[in-house]
């Protein structure tokens, strides 16, 4: 390969990895930008003494994985480390060529970084919606009477609750003469439960009636 076409690659390398870094700025997205600025600046140094970025500088699986990822795509190493082994991805010398790898995440249809958080902004953002949705529900169900708020409930409840008791105290200082003179009068056990049921729900009957 002559230095006009390492050069090429090494430029094209340099626009991909500031292309990325562009779309968004993350750790691997910069180390790659600096990567393939440094593989540059040194060619034009010294053409012939550098191994054009593209071929063999990329020299580990983590260090392919970086580019990768640098690149946009979204890979691990256990999956780039299988994929490797089920030769899948092109190796040679030890090293990986940048243009190779870029031909396996398209072959292999990697997905995207950006795509996923593009995904996972819409998924939060459907649910908050949702949320916002059921409480604005909700607030017009209750303006339109469909619900009753637990504090009015219990404040009714609270309520009814000392008229009870009130009518039950006015109910024994009405009634206690007139059991006691029956019971004196000789009025049987049997008699004095069913008397007393009468009374309860003479009681009662009119304490629905004035809180209906």
């Amino acid at each position: 390969m002559t230095n006009i076409d390492k050069e090429s690659v090494l430029r094209e390398a340099l626009d991909r990895a500031k292309a990325a870094l562009d779309v968004k700025v993350t750790r691997n997205t910069i180390s790659a930008f600096n990567a393939a600025t440094e593989a540059l600046d040194a060619f034009l140094s010294s053409p012939g003494e550098v191994t054009p970025i593209g071929f063999l500088e990329i020299k580990s699986e983590a260090a392919a994985v970086s580019y990768l990822n640098g690149q946009g795509f979204k890979i691990g190493k256990s999956k780039f480390n299988a994929d490797v082994n089920q030769r899948l991805v092109a190796k040679k010398d030890g090293g990986f060529c940048a243009a190779d790898l870029d031909d396996y995440a398209l072959a292999a249809d990697l997905p995207r970084l950006d795509a996923e958080a593009d995904r996972q902004a819409t998924s939060i953002s459907d649910g908050v919606k949702a949320e916002q949705q059921r409480a604005l529900k909700f607030k017009n169900d209750l303006a339109e009477g469909l619900y009753t708020l637990t504090a009015d409930i219990e404040k009714m409840l609270s309520s009814r609750a000392a008229v009870l008791k009130a009518g039950n105290e006015q109910f024994w200082r009405d009634n206690a003469a007139e059991i006691i003179r029956r019971v004196d009068d000789g009025m049987t056990a049997a008699e004095l439960i069913e008397f007393g049921l009468e009374l309860t729900d003479e009681h009662f009957d009119q304490y629905a009636r004035e809180n209906s």
